[in-house]
């Protein structure tokens, strides 16, 4: 039977606490499926933030990642999801993937220099469901992915979440993923988000820094595939040189950002969906700075099953 399509809020772990409880009070009551809370490694980490969620709120779902299994053991994992499902119910999903490469940068993680990455994260996954398991909760358990190579063993995982927001691109990855046996697996898109009814410049910015983030926060081999390494190496560089973004963001184009976010006002968005659906997307997940305004999260409410 085909899966109606779900959808959720991200929300990251740099915002004010009682403004991501609030958020997610009112994304519960607009009838969202999920809410999703990034991890950072060097602010918050993700567990804490979803414990003060779920205290607020009693249907709404409650995703917990991107955790790095670099920062994060598999029985910290474990021990943060039981924590969480015996105080507030088995509502909780969670989703594991390498993180993105400033971010563990700055805690001292050089991904280039881990040895079998896919097979790290297959053998995590396994530790995990083992040990939820055993404590009587089955928990769904996602991989971020962007490149070939996660993209191929997103079989062993119970959804994939992918990180950029172009039908194409989606395409792309379910070809993929169908080549390797998709059958029973959620496909989900997780991407930087602004939808509005009258566009704000402000929030546009905020928009930009975020799909930058994403942008080049994606390996080497994924910006090769769609064409972009050689316009973003400069800035990949900058970055990890210790430069700020917002010193050069004004320099990214625009064409490379829009391939990693949805930008759209409601009545486009509609037809967006409609292309996700057609290529098997069951989860949408409207990340930063959508949850910034509550105004233009309203129109998230009442999108088609």
């Amino acid at each position: 039977m085909e899966e109606d399509m779900k959808y959720g809020l991200g929300v990251n772990a740099d915002e004010r606490l009682q403004d991501i409880v609030e958020s997610s009070v009112e994304m519960e009551r607009l009838g969202l499926h999920y809410i999703w809370v990034a991890d950072s490694p060097s602010l918050r980490y993700s567990p804490v933030i979803a414990s003060a969620v779920a205290e607020r709120t009693s249907k709404i779902r409650i995703g917990l990642g991107l955790l790095s299994p670099l920062i994060h053991r598999p029985n910290h994992i474990i021990n943060s999801l039981v924590t969480l499902m015996d105080l507030y119910g088995e509502r909780f999903e969670v989703c594991i993937g390498p993180g993105d490469i400033n971010q563990l940068r700055r805690v001292g993680i050089d991904v280039s220099t881990v040895k079998s990455l896919p097979n790290l994260l297959i053998r995590v996954r396994e530790e995990i469901d083992a040990g939820l398991r055993r404590e009587g909760f089955n928990v769904k358990v996602w991989i971020g992915a962007q490149g070939r190579r996660l993209l191929e063993i997103s079989r062993f995982f119970d959804g994939v979440l992918l990180n950029y927001a172009r039908p194409k691109h989606v395409e792309w990855a379910v070809n993929i993923l169908n080549s390797y046996g998709k059958d029973g697996l959620y496909v989900g898109v997780y991407a930087p988000s602004y939808i509005y009814k009258v566009r704000d410049e402000s929030l546009y910015k905020l928009l930009r820094v975020s799909s930058a983030t994403v942008a080049l926060g994606a390996s080497d081999s994924t910006l090769k595939r769609l064409g972009f390494y050689e316009r973003l190496r400069g800035f990949k560089r900058l970055l990890a040189e210790d430069s700020r973004l917002e010193d050069f963001l004004d320099e990214i184009p625009d064409d490379i950002l829009e391939e990693f976010a949805i930008c759209t006002c409601r009545s486009e968005l509609t037809r967006i969906i409609s292309d996700f659906k057609r290529l098997g997307v069951t989860h949408v997940i409207f990340s930063y700075p959508q949850v910034l305004s509550w105004e233009n999260s309203a129109v998230l409410s009442g999108l088609p099953a």
